[in-house]
């Protein structure tokens, strides 16, 4: 979460750099202290084809009506006690709106906020998990909403 969140300074920091070397230095060291957090909690398998093409949001977060599905998404998050939630949709936005290389499949940001709404809803039963997320032993351990 926290790696995510921090994406929402990334660009006005590295342009506040005025050399290139400097620029990329600072991308490298991101990089590697994002590694660093991730090899820490044991590497845990990240499913990027589930969540393209396997997980459905819930009905509850998927707004599959609405003209730009993000308003409703951001407009529920907001009551959510849990403030890095906000953080971590706004960081999504956004990171949506930068990502050049998803041009023509901006989903991939939309579905990982569904995702992680769909896991932090209902508010005063759900809280962030700070064990083995990506583990297959914790997910045994959780319920099917």
């Amino acid at each position: 979460m926290h790696a995510t969140t921090s994406g929402l300074f990334l660009d006005i920091f590295v342009h506040s750099l005025k050399k290139k070397e400097n620029q990329l230095k600072f991308l490298k060291t991101k990089f590697a202290v994002d590694l660093l957090y991730y090899v820490a909690r044991g590497r845990p398998m990240l499913n990027v084809n589930y969540l393209l093409n396997e997980y459905q949001p819930s009905k509850e977060h998927s707004y599959s009506d609405a003209q730009n599905p993000w308003l409703p998404l951001i407009d529920k998050c907001l009551t959510h006690r849990d403030v890095h939630l906000v953080k971590t949709i706004r960081a999504l936005v956004y990171a949506e709106k930068f990502d050049r290389a998803q041009e023509n499949n901006k989903m991939s940001y939309l579905k990982i906020a569904q995702m992680t709404m769909d896991a932090l809803f209902p508010d005063y039963e759900k809280t962030w998990s700070h064990e083995g997320v990506g583990w297959e032993e914790y997910w045994k351990t959780v319920k099917d909403s």
